[in-house]
């Protein structure tokens, strides 16, 4: 944690977007309680090759905490160094910020735009589905 903690303050992310946020199970429980039940309800799955290929299964229920913390998935675009501004375009089209857009030039800021974003799109997602619901 301490190593991601000084990648992060002396980096840029750059490509902050849903595609790379990761969330895990808020309880471990859920996932011992899925394979215990394994044995009684298997998944379906066919051979291929002589490997199981397994369906997807994203159904485990209800939340049984609200406790879930959202991690950053992928540094692959990441920037290193210090607070230099920069001007290569960076940042998926739905995300970019103004100051890449105008190519003035950017710093760390443009993460804070990006994580705005997000949190608008989360948001406008929530209250659609309140709203159908």
């Amino acid at each position: 944690m301490r190593v991601l903690t000084h990648i992060w303050a002396h980096s840029t992310v750059t490509d902050l977007k849903l595609d790379n946020i990761m969330v895990g199970f808020e309880d471990p429980s859920v996932l011992e309680d899925f394979s215990l039940a394994q044995p009684n309800s298997p998944m379906p799955r066919k051979i291929r090759d002589g490997r199981a290929v397994y369906l997807s299964h994203n159904d485990f229920g209800s939340l049984r905490s609200t406790y879930v913390l959202p991690k950053i998935a992928d540094f692959g675009l990441a920037q290193h160094g210090s607070n230099e501004v920069q001007r290569h375009p960076i940042q998926s089209d739905h995300y970019r910020a103004h100051e890449v857009i105008l190519g003035a030039g950017w710093t760390y800021s443009v993460d804070v735009w990006s994580l705005g974003v997000l949190v608008c799109l989360q948001f406008h997602i929530l209250c659609h589905v309140l709203i159908r619901s």
